[in-house]
């Protein structure tokens, strides 16, 4: 598990009745050699499963491959939930309580969503690799909204 922590600082919580989500949480991961990107989630809804992004905290975060998800990562230990993945996504509605990753945020079908993710996401793992963490790291979610 590596030392240096990856950080996610929440700046923005839309609720709208605009799209099954709800809403979104905007974010920005930030790596420790200082990449980073553009985050999106569900809005938080009382860590509510699948409808919720997780609370602010500190989380340990490994490796995983699912049925439906292969090559991700997994967000552990979130109290009262499981499968929270950090995975490729546009927009909120398309993640159930897991954080997508995108190149910047953007204004998509007139919602809150990230661009590139899939780039943006190959990316991420690459930089996990030159940051050393590729095997899990500590996550650490604050908000400021």
């Amino acid at each position: 598990m590596g030392q240096q922590e990856v950080y996610l600082h929440r700046f923005k919580h839309v609720q709208t009745k605009l799209d099954k989500a709800k809403g979104c949480t905007l974010g920005t991961l930030k790596l420790p050699n200082g990449w980073q990107c553009a985050t999106i989630e569900r809005p938080y809804l009382d860590n509510k499963v699948n409808v919720s992004s997780i609370p602010s905290g500190k989380y340990k975060v490994l490796p995983f491959s699912g049925n439906r998800h292969k090559d991700v990562y997994e967000v552990l230990d979130v109290p009262g939930r499981s499968a929270i993945l950090i995975h490729v996504a546009n927009w909120s509605f398309q993640v159930e309580g897991c954080i997508a990753v995108g190149r910047e945020h953007i204004i998509l079908n007139n919602l809150d969503a990230v661009a590139a993710s899939n780039v943006t996401f190959d990316e991420f793992k690459d930089q996990l690799i030159k940051c050393k963490l590729q095997h899990g790291f500590t996550l650490q979610i604050n908000n400021d909204y």
